[in-house]
């Protein structure tokens, strides 16, 4: 809660709306706004008599779709969010892959691989490859157009393994 009653504990909030369950009978919309903001009023001791929701008709979705794009960026996603670990695993028709992608501020910094033993090769040149990479679809591309120059003998492997990665990842 970002208002001027963050100081207020939490918990107490959160025990005052927890006696909603205890409803017999589903609440209409407009029991539930009124039980709502009681609630709150008891709770942060407020004296208010009428309080009135005003509801605008006509939001305005230039900012909802500025906000929501940002949000939905991979800037904000990624870019800008702490160092983490993803974990991927899927078995193929040639084998199973494990992969473990480290990930900071948005860049693929290690990559660590268990798959079978015939496919070391490749998977050792995938993890040295993605490093430097940004953590999105449009990079697993670039890192496997790179690996079919040396490893064409496992075209479709290499497919494979980029579709699905495109797909986790995106």
């Amino acid at each position: 809660m970002n208002s001027r009653y963050s100081i207020l504990n939490h918990q107490n909030l959160e025990r005052s709306y927890t006696s909603i369950n205890q409803h017999i009978r589903p609440l209409e919309h407009n029991e539930l706004c009124h039980y709502i903001s009681d609630s709150i009023q008891k709770t942060l001791k407020l004296d208010v008599e009428n309080t009135v929701i005003v509801n605008n008709q006509h939001p305005d979705w230039i900012e909802f779709s500025t906000i929501f794009y940002r949000l939905k960026s991979w800037d904000w996603n990624y870019g800008q969010s702490p160092s983490f670990i993803e974990s991927l695993e899927t078995e193929f028709s040639w084998g199973h892959v494990e992969l473990k992608l480290n990930v900071d501020a948005g860049v693929i910094t290690k990559v660590y691989y268990d798959t079978t033993i015939q496919y070391h090769h490749m998977m050792n040149d995938l993890s040295q490859a993605a490093i430097g990479y940004p953590f999105n679809a449009k990079s697993v591309i670039s890192i496997v157009c790179g690996l079919l120059l040396t490893h064409s003998e496992h075209y479709d492997e290499l497919m494979a393994l980029s579709e699905w990665l495109q797909q986790e990842i995106a």
